[in-house]
C-alpha cells in the first residue's frame, strides 16, 4: 500500500476516534449540567407555584414555607384519638397560597406573624348543651421555628408544649412579641432571648421554667 495512503488512513481513523470522543464528551457534559446547576428551590414542594406563586422570585416565602410543612411533631390533641397534624389542623398545604394558611401572616414575601393559640371547637352533644373543647398542641417546642427570620409575632401560649424554649429562637432579631405562657415548658430561659432587641411583649407565665440562676 501506498505510504501516502496509509498515512491518510491513519490521520483518519484518528479525526474519527477524536470526533466521538469529542461527541461523548459534549453529550455527557449536557447531561450533567443540568442537574449539578439544578436550584434546590425548583424541586421544593413550596415551589409548585400554588403555595408560593412565583416562586423562583420569593426563595424566602418557600423557605418559610417549607419550615412550616416540616412541623412534624406538633399535634393537636383531640378526644377519643391520637391527635392530628398540626398542617391538617390548620389547612397547610401546597394545593393553597400560604397566604390563606390558617394563624399564618405574611408581609413583603415572608412569614411575619405566626397564631397557634386558643385551638378549640364546638359541638352539640346534648339538644339543651354546647360543649366547647380546647386542642392544645402538644410535643417539644420547635427550634425550626427559629428559621423564620422575618417573624415579629410568634403566639404559642394556652398549649401543652414540653421541653426547653429553644436557643436558637435567638435568631429572630425582628420578634416583638413572644407568648410561650400556659405550656409545660421546663429548664433554664436561653440567655439567647436577651438577643432580641425588638422585643416589647414577652409571656413565659404558666410554665415550669426552672428559675435556678439568673434572669
Amino acid at each position: 500500500m501506498d505510504r501516502k495512503r496509509l498515512s491518510t488512513a491513519e490521520d483518519g481513523y484518528v479525526l474519527c476516534r477524536r470526533l466521538v470522543i469529542c461527541t461523548l464528551s459534549v453529550g455527557l457534559a449536557a447531561w450533567t449540567v443540568p442537574v449539578e446547576g439544578q436550584d434546590g428551590a425548583a424541586s421544593s414542594p413550596c415551589a409548585n407555584g400554588i403555595a408560593v406563586p412565583d416562586p423562583q422570585d420569593h426563595p424566602g416565602l418557600v423557605a418559610d414555607c417549607e419550615v412550616l410543612l416540616g412541623l412534624h411533631d406538633l399535634v393537636v390533641s383531640l378526644p377519643y384519638s391520637e391527635g392530628q397534624p398540626i398542617t391538617e389542623w390548620y389547612g397547610w398545604s401546597t394545593e393553597l397560597p400560604i397566604t390563606e394558611w390558617s394563624g399564618v401572616v405574611v408581609s413583603d414575601s415572608r412569614v411575619s406573624e405566626l397564631y397557634l393559640h386558643d385551638n378549640y371547637s364546638i359541638s352539640q352533644e346534648a339538644e339543651d348543651f354546647v360543649f366547647i373543647h380546647f386542642h392544645p398542641l402538644t410535643g417539644p417546642i420547635p427550634s425550626e421555628l427559629g428559621q423564620l427570620k422575618n417573624l415579629t409575632h410568634l403566639y404559642l401560649g394556652g398549649n401543652a408544649l414540653t421541653g426547653p424554649i429553644p436557643s436558637e429562637w435567638g435568631q429572630l432579631k425582628n420578634l416583638t412579641h413572644l407568648d410561650l405562657g400556659h405550656n409545660e415548658l421546663t429548664g433554664p430561659i436561653p440567655p439567647e432571648l436577651t438577643q432580641l432587641k425588638n422585643l416589647t411583649y414577652l409571656d413565659l407565665s404558666g410554665n415550669a421554667l426552672a428559675l435556678n440562676g439568673p434572669i
